[in-house]
């Protein structure tokens, strides 16, 4: 039979055990905390960089739609090109004929016509 003197030593012996498996449990919680701590530092910068992506992304999409604006403008206006050059012709010969409408009217005041 066991003596109380060896139940006590045993005891001891368990509750050493005991302690011991509960300061590895403690050392291993904190590992976890840091962990998780960790772990929720690197979701937050996560959820930045797809918060920042996603600005991008509408960025994008306003700079495509500016410049697919302002290609249908440059081709409205290339379109516009042959017209406006020769409108441009119609008017210097109309401002050139003016001019030598106005030199013949002053040099016929004049006298030298």
């Amino acid at each position: 039979m066991s003596t109380p003197e060896h139940l006590h030593q045993d005891s001891n012996t368990l509750l050493g055990v005991i302690a011991e498996r509960i300061d590895y449990l403690h050392t291993d919680v904190g590992d976890m905390k840091v962990a998780m701590k960790e772990l929720a530092s690197a979701i937050v910068k996560l959820a930045l960089v797809e918060e920042r992506q996603g600005q991008a992304a509408v960025q994008q999409q306003h700079t495509v739609a500016v410049l697919t604006e302002l290609d249908a403008r440059v081709t409205t206006l290339e379109l516009a090109a042959p017209e406006t050059k020769r409108n441009n012709a119609w008017i210097n010969q109309a401002v050139w004929a003016a001019v030598c409408l106005i030199a013949v009217i002053v040099l016929d005041k004049v006298g030298i016509l």
